[in-house]
């Protein structure tokens, strides 16, 4: 997995989201199925969940794009100002001014800093229209994240997702092998008529 992350530095009223000088593709490992065990791991993973909207863009067109973002509202974390993200590479979150966005921050330890990437737990950050599943997860399950978060419910819960993934690989390998199947089947029984459409023209050509 490559991937170069972006970080939100606390500075005064605002945070800047600085990247470093040399990005590479970003690519991160399959996810698997979304579940509501994956966005509650998610949350425990993480500093900060809130929605926030995207507000004016800072930077100028030939520049990496900076944009304002303002909590609207704060499941989880201290986001009580505004927050200036950054995005260059293709490991960032692009925000579209006046969207709103489920965010997800990662703190680095022993700083004040914030990283978000596609990849980790931070992948569930989107524009609310499309993160809606998340986002009901989120607030149906925030007033508890506390026992959520706990070592008995987080050990059941990875062995929940363990086991799906295993479950939905197990479906998906299923699948293709039927679809394969399928599609050799018919292959032949084109193969088939076209033999016997030859056979038919040239006994018409005698």
């Amino acid at each position: 997995m490559r991937y170069s992350f972006g970080r939100l530095i606390q500075t005064g009223m605002a945070s800047l989201l600085l990247l470093p000088a040399i990005s590479v593709a970003c690519t991160c490992a399959d996810p698997g199925r979304l579940s509501e065990d994956k966005v509650i791991d998610a949350m425990c993973a993480v500093d900060a969940v809130f929605v926030g909207k995207a507000a004016d863009l800072v930077s100028t067109s030939n520049q990496p794009r900076l944009v304002k973002i303002d909590p609207i509202k704060v499941f989880r974390g201290d986001v009580s100002k505004f927050v200036i993200a950054k995005t260059a590479t293709t490991c960032d979150h692009w925000y579209t001014p006046n969207n709103n966005y489920l965010i997800f921050l990662n703190i680095d330890s022993g700083s004040n800093e914030f990283s978000t990437s596609i990849c980790g737990p931070t992948r569930f950050t989107g524009d609310i229209a499309s993160t809606q599943f998340q986002l009901n997860v989120v607030e149906e399950n925030i007033s508890r994240i506390d026992e959520l978060c706990g070592a008995a419910e987080s050990g059941a819960r990875q062995i929940r997702i363990i086991r799906q993934d295993r479950n939905d690989r197990e479906e998906y390998r299923v699948e293709s092998l039927r679809l394969l199947k399928e599609g050799i089947k018919q292959s032949r029984a084109d193969y088939e008529q076209v033999l016997e459409d030859t056979k038919s023209i040239r006994e018409e050509e005698k």
